[in-house]
């Protein structure tokens, strides 16, 4: 009885896992016997055993129901839909904790009467110039709770991106950017100057930067 609420509990867990991964656009599969060598070539550089200890986990095991194999795919290009979003033009000084939990930006909305849900997003003119180091400007963008004048509001979205998601720290983040402007040159399309990074787990949800999670984003040409 405890084993069977037990897998329950494991089973439950499992698809709470794949409807979050699918809320950040990426795709869980499951794989079969027929997949254990892909398997392997993802994890062989990070773990010591061979293919036939693998292949032989999932001739035993998979007989029985007692394991699945599940692969992430991440479609890094995506289309963002258009969304009214509150915004602000600001400095940028490469101070993330300071854009973030961004004072000036709070001020103002409670200046105009409304509040703000969801996650922070940053837009900056160039992510050359972003890469650099020496980006200058940057606006702030979340969406509004109220309505207000069309005059505080831009549309965010109607766009395509390449995005991929930062995983930890931001002393780091140039790493995701070649990442995915790598991806962009490997399928043949152009960047755009613009790029915006949102900040699914940051300041606001965590003291411990290991824990951050940022999707990059890189406008391209559709």
């Amino acid at each position: 009885m405890f084993k069977t609420l037990a897998n329950a509990f494991r089973i439950k867990e499992i698809r709470n896992k794949i409807r979050k991964a699918d809320k950040m656009g990426i795709e869980i599969l499951e794989g079969d016997a027929s997949s254990v060598k892909q398997f392997y070539s993802l994890v062989n550089k990070k773990h010591s055993r061979k293919l036939n200890y693998y292949l032989d986990m999932m001739e035993i095991l998979g007989k029985k129901d007692m394991i699945k194999l599940y692969f992430a795919k991440l479609d890094t290009a995506k289309y963002i839909e258009k969304n009214e979003m509150l915004f602000l033009d600001q400095k940028f000084s490469y101070d993330y904790m300071d854009s973030i939990i961004n004072i000036e930006f709070t001020n103002y909305i409670e200046s105009i009467g409304n509040a703000i849900t969801g996650p922070v997003i940053i837009q900056f003119p160039s992510y050359k110039c972003k890469m650099k180091g020496s980006c200058k400007s940057m606006r702030i963008i979340q969406k509004g709770l109220l309505k207000t004048d069309e005059a505080r509001t831009i549309e965010f979205g109607d766009i395509f991106v390449a995005s991929c998601y930062h995983i930890g720290s931001h002393d780091n983040i140039l790493d995701t950017y070649n990442k995915i402007l790598d991806w962009i040159e490997r399928h043949g399309y152009e960047a755009e100057d613009s790029c915006y990074e949102r900040y699914v787990v940051d300041y606001w949800t965590s003291k411990d930067s290991n824990n951050y999670v940022t999707e990059v984003m890189i406008k391209i040409k559709s």
